[in-house]
């Protein structure tokens, strides 16, 4: 039990300083890479006949919630928050519209497949998690609500393939596409903007570098 949660806590630390050192791998990107690696271990190893269904499962959620403890914080620590009320005018209200966009579409969700799926309220309650803040909240709520492990697992699961599919979308044809409709943004001159994009600008850097 020892080895698997040291396996648990240094296998990610390991990707991120390879992530550093190979361009390539920060393209896939750490996270995939450690879903990807979570799932060829599950598929290519019986880890509940080698280490006991009822201490490994224990073990996941004991670090699991350990983590999500620590993260965030973790997260809110890296937001300068008086710089951030200078800028949070459009932004909260997209994130109001935002909020309700999910929770209706949840609702709508959650009595649609009521009758088809086992725990809906729980996989209604991940979702908004899930397209309010990603992979963190859908584990916060999932801690919250006491969710069953395997729907928490698969939803996430799900969550990274259509996130990536939709991040090829908008990274090729989205712009294009929306531009035959939108008006280009403008940016707005406002005295100190330039500062406050500097306040936020690690905020933007998703490559390994940023475990810095």
């Amino acid at each position: 039990m020892i080895f698997t949660a040291l396996a648990y806590l240094l296998v990610p630390a390991l990707l991120i300083i390879l992530c550093q050192k190979f361009k390539l791998l920060d393209k896939i990107g750490v996270v995939v890479l450690s879903f990807g690696l979570g799932i060829a271990l599950s598929a290519g190893l019986d880890l509940p006949a080698l280490f006991g269904r009822e201490p490994l499962s224990a073990i996941q959620t004991n670090l699991s919630e350990i983590s999500i403890a620590l993260a965030l914080p973790l997260l809110l620590f890296s937001i300068d928050v008086k710089h951030s009320l200078n800028m949070a005018g459009d932004t909260m209200k997209s994130m109001v519209v935002a909020l309700l966009s999910v929770m209706v579409i949840s609702a709508i969700g959650a009595f649609i497949f009521n009758d088809k799926l086992q725990n809906i309220w729980q996989i209604a309650g991940m979702s908004v998690g899930a397209y309010t803040g990603g992979g963190p909240n859908i584990a916060a709520v999932k801690t919250a609500i006491d969710a069953d492990q395997a729907i928490f697992i698969t939803m996430t699961t799900y969550d990274i393939l259509l996130s990536a599919l939709y991040l090829m979308f908008v990274m090729t044809i989205a712009k294009p596409l929306f531009s035959l409709f939108l008006r280009p943004f403008q940016s707005e001159e406002v005295a100190g903007n330039s500062v406050n994009q500097d306040k936020f600008a690690h905020l933007a850097d998703e490559s390994a570098n940023s475990y810095k």
